[in-house]
């Protein structure tokens, strides 16, 4: 029996798995930092890029979870499984960062007011340095990622290296909100809060979108199935069709088939039959998320 996978390489995942754990080892101190300076030394923006920080780790953990599955077969009820179970855990989190979201601009408009009033005090000066620590680590960061999707080919990878930019842009202008702050306006402390809760909303609107479209998963219905059926046995070198599971994933296509073929063919003519099978499929769906055939010898 010939086996043919078109998926992502072990040695890839790898590389994708080291640096999200090196990752999600500095955002998880870095928003502690953030959360501990944002409450001892009265900083709004700290406390809300805490937040975007923690929520970067939950991204990454997704990412994480992704880059896992590829090792393994899609099609199986094993691995669907997980995969909605993963997406109700999302929409969990989605709802935790919403509400979350939510104190800390309740929080960020109370400082709004008290600054109006002339009442709010400016941050303290370890605010500051948690800001500009931040910055330095989320370039870092970026780079590190930018350099990791660039030898990968990492879609998901380039997506999380902008992230990291983004990150460290946001607390860029946290820092200068505090450090604005101590020179005499501590109402930009509060205002700069406001602008990372909208990015804290974004992050939970985009995590419970992409989790509803994974738990929208289907099966292919008989009219498919029987396209797909035909467009196997146009090629003359099957035979028939020993089992196929087949869904859809969001948007793209995932197949497993076991095929029959000649029972003289060598490995070599096998999976030339292979190679034309997923030329066929793909061809006419060319969504395709993960591909795997079976060449087995007709007199199995």
């Amino acid at each position: 029996m010939v086996k043919l996978a078109t998926k992502s390489g072990p040695a890839k995942s790898r590389k994708i798995i080291r640096l999200a754990f090196i990752s999600i080892l500095a955002n998880f101190l870095l928003a502690a930092i953030k959360l501990l300076s944002g409450i001892f030394f009265s900083s709004t923006v700290m406390l809300a890029d805490a937040v975007n920080t923690a929520s970067d780790i939950a991204v990454i953990v997704l990412l994480l979870a992704g880059a896992a599955q590829t090792e393994k077969r899609l099609i199986s009820k094993e691995a669907h499984g997980k995969e909605r179970s993963n997406s109700v855990i999302s929409v969990i989190l989605a709802a935790i960062l919403f509400f979350v979201g939510i104190y800390i601009a309740y929080r960020a408009v109370k400082g709004i007011i008290s600054g109006v009033n002339g009442t709010l005090d400016a941050p303290g000066i370890p605010a500051l340095i948690a800001a500009f620590v931040s910055v330095a680590v989320k370039e870092l960061l970026y780079r590190l990622s930018k350099r990791a999707a660039i030898k990968t080919r990492s879609n998901a990878m380039q997506a999380n290296a902008w992230d990291h930019r983004r990150d460290a842009l946001t607390s860029a202008g946290g820092f200068f909100a505090i450090l604005g702050a101590r020179l005499g306006f501590p109402i930009l402390d509060p205002i700069a809060g406001a602008v990372v809760c909208l990015l804290i909303f974004k992050v939970a609107v985009d995590i419970f979108l992409d989790a509803l479209g994974k738990l929208k998963t289907d099966g292919f219905g008989e009219e498919t199935a029987g396209e797909i059926r035909q467009l196997l046995l146009s090629n003359k070198k099957v035979l028939g069709l020993k089992d196929a599971k087949t869904r859809i994933y969001r948007d793209k296509l995932y197949v497993d088939i076991d095929i029959f073929s000649q029972e003289e063919d060598s490995e070599e003519t096998a999976r030339g039959t292979a190679e034309a099978v997923y030329a066929l499929i793909s061809e006419t769906y060319p969504r395709i998320g993960q591909f795997v055939v079976h060449v087995n010898p007709a007199a199995n």
